[in-house]
């Protein structure tokens, strides 16, 4: 069975079927978005897959061992990426530790019912920082100032699950230009600006399978064409799995002239005046180290644009986000909804069903976490919208955060930090 919302036709034909309005100009721009034609037909093959609690008992019955990444054929030689046009970070605009300040507060154990989050908490213990060799960063540690009239949440860092996860924080280095740091001298963590990574090792292999509520990543490059001649040669593969009305199958998908300002037509939001819009729009898909889809698009280079979500209803899902968020209500098109927190873009797209997904935690991309300056408030606005509290407030990574299941399985942690530096603040910010 398709997994595509028009059960597995090209995207020119769900255009017609969602919206007889939609103009000439837009049908012609989905397809070159979309690397549509009238022949091509996008299927997926059916699948009975088990239950997220039977495919972890199966999967711990076995040792651990990363996926095997295919051995790429070298292309042939072409420009390389040239590390004098990349964007230098002004590390005064990082909220750095003092090595001589006082440490943060003991972390406290989750509770036994938080499941995969208290695997990460525990995870993390074991990662001791080596002070020596990494810089360090202070985010949400008790010598950070918090302005607690600031009401606005901002995007603060991605978990991630992995088999072994010295070996994906060098894929990210290597890649993505991520920065390995000390994070309030309690564990090391990813630097990926705008945000952070949190990478833990898993005691039981993550599931790489789509659909999954938080779907991927995005980064920007300059040149995604000579990006990915680069990364393709230290191994890179593409992912061409489909569950997305985006053309996976090209690396990448090269979009005319005037595409880049028509994709933000097409999703219905208005970027920040910090986001750069390209004029011409590519994108491609690739495979992290343990199988994780990773999207590479037109962009500032090596830095974070957006997280892609996919729903089974996607009306409830942003009905949730908007509610809890405080979101604008215009967040989106007739296809996709979308909005954006600081300089990232979320963009959500409705694929599969209700049964497909199942928590986010048993995947790679195990949640995405927000800052906020005042984190009572928000518990307490989460409990009086009923939301499932799944990890009351705990200290894990030297700053304080609870978690609650959000929409299609997806996990959600709040922590308490004052909003980074490097982020480039939306007018619209969802405010509390």
């Amino acid at each position: 069975m398709s997994l595509l919302p028009d059960g597995g036709a090209c995207f020119k034909q769900t255009c017609r079927a969602r919206s007889m309005a939609w103009s000439v100009a837009t049908i012609w721009f989905s397809g070159q978005l979309f690397g549509c034609s009238e022949e091509r037909v996008i299927t997926e093959p059916s699948s009975s897959a088990a239950s997220p609690v039977a495919r972890m008992d199966a999967m711990s019955a076995q040792p651990v061992e990363p996926p095997a990444m295919p051995t790429p054929s070298v292309p042939e030689a072409g420009p390389a990426l040239d590390a004098t046009t990349l964007p230098v970070v002004d590390a005064a605009t990082l909220p750095l530790l003092d090595a001589a300040a006082a440490p943060p507060e003991a972390s406290a154990p989750m509770p036994a019912d938080a499941g995969a989050v208290g695997q990460d908490a525990a995870s993390s213990a074991a990662s001791t920082p080596d002070a020596a060799t990494t810089p360090s960063l202070c985010s949400g540690c008790p010598q950070q100032a918090t302005d607690l009239m600031d009401m606005t949440i901002h995007l603060h860092h991605v978990h991630l699950r992995a088999a072994d996860r010295k070996r994906s924080g060098l894929f990210y280095e290597q890649n993505f230009a991520a920065e390995r740091v000390t994070l309030n001298a309690a564990g090391e963590v990813w630097h990926a600006p705008p945000i952070l990574l949190l990478i833990d090792e898993s005691p039981i292999a993550p599931s790489s399978s789509l659909p999954t509520a938080l779907q991927h990543i995005g980064w920007g490059a300059a040149d995604p064409a000579a990006w990915y001649e680069a990364a393709h040669a230290r191994g890179v593969a593409p992912d061409t799995r489909g569950h997305t009305l985006f053309n996976t199958n090209e690396t990448p998908t090269v979009g005319q002239s005037g595409s880049g300002a028509s994709t933000f037509t097409l999703l219905g939001v208005e970027p920040p005046a910090c986001f750069p819009i390209p004029d011409a729009f590519s994108y491609m898909y690739v495979l992290g180290p343990d199988g994780e889809r990773i999207e590479v698009w037109s962009g500032a280079d090596l830095r974070v644009n957006h997280l892609h979500f996919t729903t089974p209803d996607l009306t409830a899902t942003m009905r949730w986000y908007q509610r809890f968020l405080k979101l604008p209500a215009d967040t989106g098109s007739l296809l996709f909804s979308a909005f954006f927190i600081d300089d990232v873009l979320f963009f959500f797209e409705p694929i599969g069903q209700a049964a497909d997904y199942g928590p986010s935690e048993d995947h790679v991309l195990s949640h995405v976490a927000f800052s906020v300056t005042d984190l009572d408030a928000w518990l307490a606005r989460a409990r009086d919208q009923g939301l499932q509290i799944v990890a009351p407030p705990a200290s894990t990574y030297g700053f304080k955060s609870f978690f609650v299941r959000g929409p299609d399985g997806v996990l959600i942690e709040l922590v308490q930090a004052a909003p980074s530096g490097e982020l480039c603040p939306s007018a619209r910010n969802p405010a509390r």
